[in-house]
């Protein structure tokens, strides 16, 4: 396979000084702000219209994120070398109590533990379950609907992989039976040809049995597969139609691969030790009151996950956001981050667009969900000032996507961010 970026499909630009103020001229043109009681109301029905979303689409929409292995692969398999000095004060609190079982599952592993802040329906948590399988990893996000799709999802991973394990184990049950019974004529020469062909009908069809069995519950597996993967065809169709198809097929285009819209769990043939998801639950990390411990221990995240996530938050509410990160982390834990950059495509539509700026560089799109796009210095303020992070990788992607089939370029431009906690 081709890789999807540095080829024909995608490639590296440089955005030049006149392009930038061409694009800065028109965005700031767009004037036309949204009134304070439509502001309001699309605030308090947040949470709702991302259930409305995921309901909708289920776990059809987004590709998985392949691409989070190949550029932070290096942060997941570093050591860390600071160690949090444990507190010698005793916490009798109800959560404290209620939290016991958790910490004991934390602390059975010498895995890290992963933590994803708008964890969807699994795109970017899945496949870094199956890549690295000595880790615990916890899903949180704003959609309860988000939250049951990925346990569903997960689920069904499972289930499949203990059915290619069964299958594994009768293979190798096959290969066992054939060599005592090798051993059993080699060592036993009287019993002859006539005994020999009786044992090996008697294994045969043990073993056809079995094979009948895993594989007509493997094949029900595949039969589910093919028919999610179908319904994963069906949204180009859906949207060929709108504008919203247009904003969405390019706003979460992959760099670093190029891949179908579906989950690797399509792709295992064979059974592999997984990684350990510790929970997925719905929380609102912008409230205090449900950013607590039922999450996780605060200073027990090695890792935390903004993929998409931030840029969804109201402008006001990030800092709260970057907050409990900080408590979630251990010292010299990171926050691996990747978002909308200023001047993307996405926006310079949105400029064009009556009813959709809320405020500047904030947006509101065609299904009542917000987009922030953002510059790397107000990243570097929003998790840097009063001292709570260092800055390890702040940085513009910028990407050519080409769409052969409707004979268009995209521009794209994200933001990609490494912050370790001091």
């Amino acid at each position: 396979m081709r890789p999807f970026f540095d080829s024909d499909i995608v490639v590296n630009f440089n955005l030049s000084e006149e392009a930038v103020q061409n694009e800065k001229r028109m965005i700031e043109n767009n004037r036309r702000v949204l009134r304070d009681y439509q502001k309001e109301k699309l605030i308090l029905e947040g949470k709702k219209n991302w259930d409305k979303f995921y309901n909708h689409y289920k776990s059809n929409f987004f590709k998985d994120r392949k691409w989070i292995k190949v550029e932070f692969d290096n942060i997941f398999k570093e050591n860390n070398t600071f160690v949090e000095s444990k507190s010698n004060t005793s916490d009798t609190s109800v959560e404290s109590k209620n939290n016991d079982k958790l910490k004991e599952t934390e602390t059975k592993s010498e895995g890290k533990l992963i933590l994803e802040i708008g964890c969807g329906v699994g795109n970017s948590l899945i496949p870094l379950l199956l890549e690295y399988e000595d880790f615990n990893f916890i899903g949180i996000d704003f959609s309860k609907n988000a939250i049951n799709i990925l346990n569903d999802k997960w689920k069904s991973i499972v289930n499949r992989n203990n059915k290619l394990k069964e299958v594994q184990v009768v293979g190798e049950t096959t290969d066992v039976l054939m060599n005592s019974h090798n051993a059993l004529v080699g060592d036993n020469k009287k019993y002859g040809k006539k005994y020999e062909k009786k044992i090996e009908k008697k294994i045969e069809k043990k073993i056809e049995k079995k094979n009948e069995k895993n594989i007509e519950k493997t094949h029900q597996n595949v039969a589910w597969t093919d028919k999610h993967i179908l319904n994963g065809k069906i949204i180009e169709d859906h949207f060929s139609n709108g504008s919203s198809y247009d904003v969405y097929l390019i706003d979460e285009h992959s760099t670093s691969e190029q891949s179908e819209n579906c989950s690797h769990m399509y792709e295992m043939k064979s059974y592999k030790k997984l990684g350990n998801l510790l929970k997925a639950c719905v929380v609102d990390i912008t409230v205090d009151e449900e950013s607590s411990t039922n999450v996780c221990s605060f200073g027990t995240v090695d890792v935390i996950l903004l993929i998409y996530v931030l840029s969804s938050v109201q402008p006001d509410k990030m800092i709260k956001v970057i907050n409990n990160c900080y408590k979630y982390l251990k010292k010299g834990g990171y926050v691996l981050l990747r978002d909308y950059g200023l001047y993307d495509l996405t926006q310079v539509r949105f400029a064009n667009k009556r009813e959709k700026k809320i405020s500047e560089n904030f947006y509101v799109r065609g299904d009542k969900t917000f987009v922030y796009f953002f510059t790397i210095e107000y990243l570097h303020d929003l998790f840097c000032q009063n001292d709570l992070f260092e800055e390890v990788q702040n940085k513009y992607i910028t990407r050519i996507v080409k769409n052969r089939k409707r004979h268009l370029e995209m521009k794209r431009i994200w933001v990609q961010s490494i912050f370790r906690k001091k």
